[in-house]
């Protein structure tokens, strides 16, 4: 019979080609004016429901238990056995098949065939004309036979209509495939039933059942660690689509007041809403939803096991922050992004093993790790290092500070073997055991699964990390049982036996997009090894080798962000030292405001990027800090207040168009948001440019398009606004030591001065002007000498307490100054210069 059908498809499809070619075909059967019979879906019947564990319980917080639903009690092994989620060998079951034109012409009547299998189980014949937009079902029934078999429904199987699309006329599902129920906003559906998709049909059900065959052939061919004796691969397919007028509640109104898909005998559901144009949707495919169908399985999102650097807090050798991100293990595969890729071998492995087990628990394979669990440190030559000092620290929500949950050493085998800390023990139905391991309780959304490690070994300190998905992989490739024991590999640089000493002090000094490196000499060394990482990575690359002459090196910096930079010594039996302490060098894209904290380190205000950069008194780059959520990509000046508090002048971004300030406490939380609509009555901005605050921890932010002055109290509330009249392009207030108020007048070309009167109002009583052409930024010392740097003529200008001027800057020989703006003082008798054209920040010697 299948080869029948396949020679009848070839001959009516030659036929049809012949006829489309016809140039005396009649109107009336152009493809634009025929009908399109379309298979939507097949659904089966009766459902039984898959699992519902609730994971809130009193005691058991983020432990799936399957519970009574009437008395909310737990289930107990037995009864949860004793639900019936899958038809009995030998019970009838009845598929359902439903068909709709969704051409532009009536459909005569049309034969239709099931099979099972290949073989045909059943057949019939619409009755009647079948108009454009109207649906029919089709049914038969079958003993159920448990295992991987195959149910097909053709419509017009010899193809004996002229129909607009012979792609659709029939469906195929794996009768043991994971079901799904969509439910469709009724303006979608009609915008994706007018609209031609990248099928060629008007069919919302064929562009979504697209998705689904297209999910079905990425477990199809994705890799796995586990596989089933006959090949068995998960399947999917759609049992039911709804249209609603509204997606919100839709299931109460479709399966009854408070009746999840799940206990109605589905194993994941999708909401479709509301897209009146559904153009751009429906000619391509949206990856999208194969990842959130994964969801609905049972899947993870692996994404959920990377780690951004800004949230890594644990401190270097200096005290500063590591911001040493991570990748999941998983990245790149389906679960970890929405790209057009397959599942990660853990997902595969997870499913595979879960064959004929319904849906509901979510992520429970995260439970499958080995009972130990041993780190294996190698050197750079790939032999053990026993006694390296390794250091865990557990994130808590994603977040590493403070300290570390546990350390160890390493055996004379190079081994460390991880404790296994107290969880819950619990086991789900037909799947995985929660026992105790090194997480805990494990979170299978992915908090607290990921472990930073610092590992120290013969002057070397490096850094790694382990997430639960390398584990959970671990124990699908062995099944491993209590007996067994897991290990994971880490080949470190840290250096044999006898190796020289690593160069000591290095430094990197950045313009531009070129980072100069500086060290001092080893006497053993031959030659240097310069090493690279790249920005949010810890793997360093050879960038440069070197004669043991050299003691500087220049390289490119690529991207954006930090790197990081490390330098080691070779002696003449090729021996490699340790690396150096890292340098890290930012590649500076807008540079402006910079602010310098009471230990010597400088807050840096580039508006490319959401965060403030970090440097060492060095100038050597520690990286962006801060939370990326506070977005202050845009934002060109910050200052910090007399509670060390870090203040920021804010444009409007994507997010929020509202400009304003905001403040952050010395942990770099944000405690103050003052964000009001565009505007030039008190208290809200345009284009808010420099920020400062007073001794009494007020907050002066230069509103330069209101050419203005704008005054708040430390929490934020408006005071009153100063100089309206008087400026023109406010860019950067200043206070002297006597609490003076000095303003960048851009625009006149003057430094203007105020003084606070009796009543607490300001009034202009001086200027500093002279050579000053376009002040953009104002520094005052200890001493009340006012420093100004300056656009027009780049230079930097310096008047004393008595107004006038006693020095001006604009660079060295063949290094001329180019586009100043921020100015601090580095606390060791140094002007700090923030040079946005060239990128970089300059350090001179102060004037005596």
């Amino acid at each position: 019979m299948r080869l029948q059908y396949r020679l009848f498809r070839l001959l009516s499809s030659l036929v049809a080609l012949l006829l489309s070619a016809d140039a005396s075909t009649a109107r009336a059967q152009t493809p634009d004016r025929l009908p399109d019979i379309d298979v939507l879906y097949i659904e089966r019947t009766p459902r039984y429901p898959g699992y519902q564990p609730d994971y809130d319980l009193p005691g058991r917080k983020g432990v799936p238990t399957l519970i009574d639903s009437r008395t909310r009690k737990p289930l107990t092994t037995a009864q949860a056995a004793a639900i019936k989620r899958q038809p009995a060998a030998g019970e009838k079951v009845t598929f359902t098949a439903h068909v709709q034109n969704r051409g532009a012409a009536d459909a005569p009547p049309y034969e239709c065939a099931w099979l099972i299998d290949g073989r045909e189980i059943g057949h019939g014949m619409t009755t009647g004309l079948q108009p454009p937009g109207t649906e029919v079902t089709a049914s038969v029934q079958w003993a159920w036979k448990p295992g991987r078999h195959t149910v097909r429904f053709i419509a017009d199987p010899l193809f004996k209509v002229r129909d607009q699309s012979l792609h659709n006329n029939s469906r195929e599902d794996a009768t043991d495939a994971w079901t799904l129920i969509w439910a469709v906003d009724r303006v979608t559906y009609d915008s994706f039933n007018k609209l031609r998709n990248f099928l060629g049909t008007r069919s919302f059900e064929d562009w979504a059942q697209w998705h689904i065959d297209r999910m079905n052939h990425l477990f199809a061919i994705s890799s796995s660690p586990v596989e089933q004796k006959d090949g068995w691969r998960p399947r999917v397919r759609c049992d039911r689509v709804v249209v609603v007028d509204n997606v919100e509640g839709a299931w109460d109104r479709v399966l009854g007041q408070g009746v999840a898909p799940l206990a109605a005998g589905y194993d994941g559901a999708w909401s479709f809403g509301r897209r009146p144009d559904c153009t751009e949707w429906a000619a391509n495919a949206d990856w999208g939803l194969i990842h959130e169908w994964g969801h609905q399985l049972g899947l993870t999102d692996e994404y959920a096991l990377d780690r951004p650097g800004y949230l890594n807090e644990v401190a270097d050798e200096s005290g500063d922050p590591l911001l040493i991100a991570h990748k999941s293990s998983m990245a790149g595969y389906m679960m970890h992004g929405h790209g057009p890729t397959t599942f990660s071998p853990l997902c595969m492995a997870a499913l595979i093993s879960q064959r004929d087990r319904r849906r509901g628990f979510y992520g429970d394979y995260y439970f499958a790790i080995p009972a130990r669990n041993v780190l294996r440190i190698l050197d750079r030559t790939g032999k053990a290092v026993p006694g390296a000092k390794l250091t865990f620290w557990q994130d808590t929500d994603s977040a590493y500070h403070g300290k570390p949950i546990f350390s160890g050493m390493t055996d004379i085998r190079g081994n460390f073997q991880l404790p296994n800390l107290a969880a819950p023990e619990v086991t789900t139905d037909r799947g995985f055991t929660q026992h105790a391991n090194p997480f805990g309780q494990i979170n299978v959304v992915g908090p607290g699964d990921v472990y930073f490690i610092r590992i120290e070994g013969r002057g070397q300190t490096e850094y790694s990390w382990l997430d639960i998905a390398e584990m959970n992989l671990a124990w699908f490739r062995g099944r491993k049982d209590i007996k067994d024991v897991a290990v994971y590999t880490r080949r470190t640089r840290i250096p044999s036996p006898g190796a020289p000493k690593p160069p000591a002090h290095l430094s990197a000094t950045t313009r531009q997009d070129n980072v100069t490196l500086s060290w001092n000499a080893v006497p053993a060394a031959v030659s240097y090894r310069v090493y690279t990482a790249l920005p949010d990575e810890y793997q360093y690359r050879v960038s440069a080798s070197l004669p043991a002459s050299a003691r500087t090196c220049t390289l490119k910096m690529t991207g954006g962000a930090l790197h990081r930079f490390a330098v080691t010594a070779v002696d003449a039996q090729e021996r490699e030292s340790a690396m150096t302490r890292p340098a890290g060098a930012m590649r500076f894209l807008r540079p402006w405001g910079i602010a310098v904290r009471p230990d010597g380190k400088r807050y840096i205000r580039d508006a490319a990027y959401g965060q403030a950069v970090l440097q060492k008194p060095d100038g050597s780059t520690v990286g962006l800090v801060g939370s990326v959520h506070y977005h202050f990509e845009g934002s060109f000046d910050l200052a910090l207040d007399k509670e060390g508090r870090l203040l920021s002048a804010k444009w409007g971004d994507g997010y929020d168009p509202n400009p304003g300030f905001r403040v952050q406490d010395r942990d770099l939380n944000l405690v103050v948001d003052y964000r009001k609509e565009e505007g030039s009555e008190p208290g809200r901005f345009r284009k808010p440019m420099g920020i400062a605050a007073d001794s009494r921890g007020h907050i002066f932010v230069a509103d330069s398009g209101n050419d203005r002055i704008q005054e708040f109290t430390p929490d934020g509330r408006f005071v009153q606004t100063i100089g309206a009249g008087d400026l023109f392009q406010p860019m950067k207030p200043a206070f002297d030591s006597r609490g003076r108020l000095y303003v960048a007048d851009s625009t006149k070309n003057r430094v203007a001065i105020f003084e606070r009167q009796p009543d607490d109002t300001w009034k202009l009583t001086g200027a500093l002007s002279g050579r000053i052409k376009e002040p953009c930024y104002i520094a005052i010392d200890a001493q009340d000498r006012v420093f100004v740097s300056t656009n027009r003529v780049a230079g930097i200008y310096a008047y004393g307490p008595d107004g006038k001027q006693f020095w001006e800057y604009h660079g060295e020989p063949g290094k001329p100054l180019a586009g100043p703006r921020g100015l601090a003082f580095d606390g060791r008798g140094n002007l700090l210069i923030v040079d946005d054209a060239l990128r970089t920040v300059w350090s001179v010697p102060l004037p005596k």
